[in-house]
């Protein structure tokens, strides 16, 4: 009996000082102590759950996973901050997981606040001098498309198709042309490689790898068969894409042993590294960073592309008007160019639609504030981790009439051209926004259009 006073005095201290804590954010679900309200997050659809809380709380709350996490969940709050010049949002957290599958914040996702800019600007100067957001790719990404669609074809059975196959080959070989030069043949080594970042993508968003964000010692419990958090066998797929890239990054060092013109990403980050004039060129940062183009350039894609085939399936009303008007397209004699395929209202339409409903990543990813910032009259010290939590925009009634309901024409105006939405963000907003933006926008038009031209 000597214990019920401690256990409740120790109740009562915990008690107080969450309380104490959540008086310095904006209102949000009350948090559970020490895990907060992370088992609350439905794993399978957060979207859902973070809307359901943007109904109740606002447009910006706070959640505790099990540190605190401020949500903007709305679209014009998301803009003024995230949107506004400045590096006040910029900021990656350190990341536990990161330190456990990456040996720390390298990359260009997740990169160091110190070097984030550095490394950006040389990604994305360097790929613009490969065509990069440019319409030179454009015979590319068709060639890999048609390519890929005839082998898909070929080898289908009973007229089943693997668009899942179609898709990441395709993409795969676009991003490889630009990271690493070389084709990459083997198929079944492509979707194997795709295999890999699917499951850790959907690893990110585990629960479990949340608890461990803030308690990392909780890790030896797996070694010791206490507790699987799925860390273990993440890091062994990890580690095979890994030396993919690894044995990729060996071929181009034996090739600048004879030659000094690059042809690719990896080819001028190995040269800059020869330079030694910084210390962020390094060997892990390289693998980490065309890990990143890689994989996210493969994944997030290919993933909205069989989201749009999916759409098409449920919906071939849909799918007949957007044959009609790559009809009437081809009929002018048209080239089949991304420039010439952002002038079909409806098929732009359609797209936005997609990227308005399907939420790639459903969690956004988590942004440091630099320094010290006012949202909304809470006043917030640097280091406070927030998010623009775009699903909550995309999903809000307010702006959008029956948003669980797929409907491209909401993107038109009456006289049926396309109305874009300036707070419509489908690859993020603010200074660490989508690197890839200016390649994924062309695959999708191009890719889906290149199919849909031969096929239902």
């Amino acid at each position: 009996m000597i214990w019920l006073p401690v256990i409740l005095l120790l109740i009562v201290y915990i008690f107080i000082n969450n309380e104490r804590k959540r008086r310095k954010f904006p209102p949000g679900p009350w948090p559970w102590p020490l895990i907060g309200n992370i088992y609350q997050i439905d794993s399978k659809n957060p979207e859902k759950t973070l809307n359901l809380w943007r109904n109740k709380y606002g447009k910006i709350f706070t959640i505790w996973i099990p540190d605190p996490l401020v949500v903007l969940a709305d679209g014009e709050l998301m803009d003024i901050n995230f949107g506004k010049p400045g590096e006040t949002f910029a900021g990656r957290p350190h990341s536990a997981i990161m330190d456990l599958l990456f040996k720390g914040n390298y990359g260009l996702m997740f990169d160091e606040n110190e070097i984030y800019k550095n490394q950006r600007r040389f990604a994305l100067s360097t790929l613009k001098n490969f065509g990069f957001g440019r319409n030179e790719l454009d015979p590319l990404i068709i060639e890999h498309a048609e390519n890929s669609l005839k082998t898909e074809v070929g080898r289908s059975i009973n007229g089943v198709v693997n668009t899942k196959r179609i898709f990441t080959v395709a993409i795969a070989r676009v991003i490889q042309k630009l990271v690493f030069y070389e084709d990459l043949p083997d198929v079944d080594k492509i979707m194997r490689l795709k295999i890999v970042i699917e499951n850790l993508f959907t690893d990110w968003f585990n629960p479990h790898w949340m608890v461990l964000e803030s308690m990392p010692w909780m890790r030896h419990l797996e070694k010791f068969g206490i507790f699987n958090f799925g860390i273990q066998k993440a890091a062994e797929y990890n580690d095979e894409f890994v030396e993919f890239l690894e044995s990729q990054i060996e071929h181009h060092k034996d090739y600048l042993k004879t030659n000094s013109e690059p042809r690719d990403y990896a080819d001028c980050f190995l040269l800059e590294m020869r330079k030694g004039e910084s210390p962020d060129f390094n060997p892990w940062q390289m693998t980490i960073a065309c890990y990143d183009l890689w994989s996210a350039g493969v994944e997030t894609v290919t993933c909205t592309l069989q989201f749009a085939v999916l759409y098409l399936l449920r919906h071939p009303e849909i799918q007949e008007k957007i044959r009609v008007e790559l009809k009437t397209f081809e009929q002018q004699n048209l080239a089949y160019t991304y420039a010439n395929l952002r002038t079909l209202a409806y098929y732009n339409a359609f797209f936005q639609e997609i990227h308005r409903l399907t939420n790639v990543i459903p969690f956004s990813l988590t942004h440091e504030m630099l320094e010290p910032a006012e949202i909304e009259g809470y006043k917030f010290p640097a280091g406070t981790c927030v998010i623009a939590q775009l699903a909550c925009f995309n999903l809000n009634p307010k702006h959008f009439p029956e948003p669980e309901k797929f409907k491209p024409e909401r993107h038109l105006d009456e006289q049926g051209n396309l109305k874009p939405d300036p707070l419509l963000h489908p690859f993020s907003i603010g200074r660490r926004s989508c690197l890839g933006e200016a390649l994924a926008r062309p695959e999708l038009l191009l890719v889906l259009a290149t199919i849909l031209r031969n096929y239902r």
